[in-house]
């Protein structure tokens, strides 16, 4: 009988061991899962944080090179004005040089027509 109680007290010792090393077991892998959800939780918040700011540096350099497509606008812009501004200068230019042309024409055909009548009216006396 006391073999029997004893064989009983043996059985259920190795069974508490056994539910001990399990919990242990069970404790361990949970702990494993967190820490692995904690891992995997860091490296989705450093890519997300690593796409924010690739995005900020794409829209960065859009900006810029809008900011540099308009000045070579402004620019091109300002050097055309210049450019008509000087084409009309010339023309003025060589406008005012015609009309210059003409007046000393017509002065010298003035002058000669004179001389003429001059040289007529001489003539007759």
């Amino acid at each position: 009988k006391a073999e029997a109680a004893e064989a009983k007290a043996k059985a259920e010792a190795a069974e508490a061991k056994a539910r001990a090393e399990a919990e242990v077991k069970a404790k361990a892998e949970a702990a494993e899962a967190k820490a692995n959800a904690e891992a995997e939780a860091k490296a989705k918040a450093e890519s997300e944080a690593k796409a924010k700011a690739e995005a900020a540096e794409a829209k960065a350099k859009a900006e810029a090179e809008a900011k540099a497509k308009a000045e070579a606008a402004e620019a091109k812009a300002k050097a055309e004005s210049e450019a008509k501004a000087k084409a009309e200068a010339a023309e003025a230019k060589a406008k005012a040089e015609a009309e210059a042309k003409e007046k000393a024409e017509a002065e010298a055909k003035a002058k000669a027509e004179a001389a003429e009548a001059t040289a007529k009216a001489e003539a007759a006396e």
